[in-house]
């Protein structure tokens, strides 16, 4: 069977590795929200824009939990100036995927939320290169994850993740 679109081969991979969680109906061309790794509570975004048509985006938005940024606010610029140093360096040491981050105050270094992104080309894409990506931008997300630990602390608790405030992460970055 050929396939028609990057989002119908999209599509059915995610359905065949029972990742699709959800379709999210925005300005994207399309926007998947899958669970990754299986089963578990952790998710990605599989996104096109509407003005690339071959490009396929996978994307980890992560805010940072009410805990971490109290503790972020009270550290002293240095240790925010360390914490930021270290997650970049381990964000540049991943060549595969890019990033951005976003402060409340760039000037005081309050990191609030970032993105953790890797862009496919159809010309490229196929199910194993597709599948090794979902893993690439999981993995830097759990790297992430622990060098915010690392400086700040285990959070007391985890805020479930809300969908809907989810797609304004997108928005900035297409």
């Amino acid at each position: 069977m050929i396939m028609n679109s990057v989002e119908e081969k999209v599509r059915k991979w995610l359905e065949e590795e029972h990742l699709l969680k959800n379709v999210i109906e925005d300005h994207h061309a399309f926007h998947f929200a899958i669970n990754f790794p299986r089963n578990s509570p952790f998710s990605l975004s599989v996104v096109q824009p509407h003005s690339k048509s071959d490009l396929v985006t996978i994307i980890s938005a992560t805010q940072l939990v009410p805990d971490h940024f109290d503790r972020i606010k009270k550290a002293s610029i240095e240790k925010r100036g360390q914490l930021l140093r270290d997650l970049r360096v381990m964000l540049l040491s991943r060549p595969r995927v890019g990033f951005q981050l976003f402060f409340e105050n760039s000037r005081e270094l309050t990191l609030q939320r970032y993105l953790i992104i890797l862009e496919l080309y159809e010309d490229g894409l196929t199910k194993t290169l597709f599948m090794h990506s979902l893993q690439d931008v999981h993995k830097a997300f759990l790297l992430s994850l622990e060098i915010i630990n690392s400086h700040l602390g285990a959070p007391s608790r985890v805020v479930p993740e809300k969908h809907e405030d989810t797609d304004k992460f997108f928005a900035e970055y297409l």
